[in-house]
């Protein structure tokens, strides 16, 4: 667990020789969660290039390298066919593995399912842990780094909720307020990280630089988070996403949680766009890649109303949590090379159809 300097507020991975020791890499934590080398490694479009690189090389870990395009049922192939112990995967594509695998077949030689890029909702865990993995032999675990920091700034080795677990042995961290202000367990803000080798730069742009590396040597992440009072990491969601409808911050995340849980939702992504009427406001708007073959046929109604009954009907901020923008059903997302929605290319396909309400 990660520990508070109440004078410095600043939360401080463990300094310890251990599997989060940033110098043992990811392979040492996985060594730790499979008490052996993992033989056969898979890594799927995350940004995690160079550690399982050098996790290759220094821990005799066999690399699955293809240049096909990703997709969900050649990922399942390669498991089955190579019998793959470790995975790494975005949220979207393990989303697809969920729904392709055949329902009574398991990934019965995968013991470790990382997911990371973005914020994994508890209801997708729960599915790979029940749905694709065989209880007992294989568990997901979730992962939080940017390549800023040259990795992973903290794993998730034990389950707790939304959590991405604990930071990484030297690496430290801050919850920043709008006002720049560290504060405590809890609190919702900006998350800085200050990795164990420090951040130099971007090469020959000092300005950006500048702008994202503190006095201290903090780097700016751009997600909204907050620790718990045991020091476990939580994201919330990135902070140029976040909607405001009525003076209230709206968490995309949280909608999309809410709507995953809805049978025949495959993916998911809520926008913001501009109410006609109160151009300062954001109008929540779910773009849905529906699955196919599921009865009935989801419709925006009936996620609308799912996402209504969520919120109680109280007139209170949850009253926020409406999806007033409506839903727009499309083939598919539009997403970067690693799975990565692409957040802009979404809202444009929002403001494409016609404005609902909630």
């Amino acid at each position: 667990m990660a520990l508070f300097d109440e004078e410095k507020r600043v939360w401080y991975g463990p300094y310890r020789p251990s599997i989060f020791n940033p110098r043992a890499n990811l392979g040492q934590v996985l060594i730790n969660v499979l008490e052996r080398t993992p033989e056969k490694i898979a890594q799927v479009n995350v940004d995690t290039g160079m550690e399982m690189l050098l996790t290759g090389t220094f821990n005799g870990v066999r690399r699955l390298i293809t240049a096909k395009p990703t997709s969900a049922a050649y990922t399942i192939e390669l498991c089955n066919r190579y019998q793959v112990t470790v995975l790494l995967t975005t949220p979207s594509l393990a989303t697809d593995i969920v729904h392709t695998l055949p329902e009574a077949a398991r990934l019965g030689s995968v013991k470790v399912f990382i997911v990371g890029g973005s914020v994994v909702p508890l209801a997708l865990r729960k599915s790979l842990n029940s749905h694709v993995l065989v209880e007992g032999r294989g568990r997901c675990i979730v992962g939080y780094g940017l390549s800023e920091i040259g990795g992973a700034a903290s794993y998730e080795i034990e389950p707790r909720q939304q959590s991405v677990g604990s930071l990484v042995s030297e690496c430290a961290a801050k919850i920043i307020n709008d006002d720049g202000i560290p504060q405590g367990a809890g609190i919702n803000g900006e998350l800085l990280i200050r990795p164990a080798y420090p951040f130099l730069g971007y090469y020959g742009d000092e300005e950006a630089t500048r702008q994202t590396v503190d006095d201290e040597g903090f780097v700016r992440t751009g997600d909204i988070a907050y620790f718990d009072r045991d020091g476990l990491l939580y994201l919330v969601d990135r902070k140029r996403d976040i909607l405001k409808y009525g003076g209230y911050q709206i968490t995309p995340s949280i909608l999309e949680a809410r709507i995953s849980e809805l049978a025949g939702v495959r993916h998911v992504v809520v926008v913001g766009i501009q109410d006609p009427d109160r151009p300062f406001d954001d109008l929540a708007t779910a773009v849905i890649v529906r699955h196919e073959h599921m009865c009935p046929t989801l419709t925006e109604e009936m996620v609308i109303k799912h996402c209504a009954e969520q919120n109680g009907g109280e007139q209170s901020q949850s009253e926020c949590y409406r999806l007033r923008g409506g839903v727009r059903f499309v083939d598919c997302l539009p997403m970067t090379e690693n799975g990565k929605v692409i957040r802009s290319a979404a809202r444009q396909l929002a403001n494409a159809g016609r404005y609902g309400s909630a």
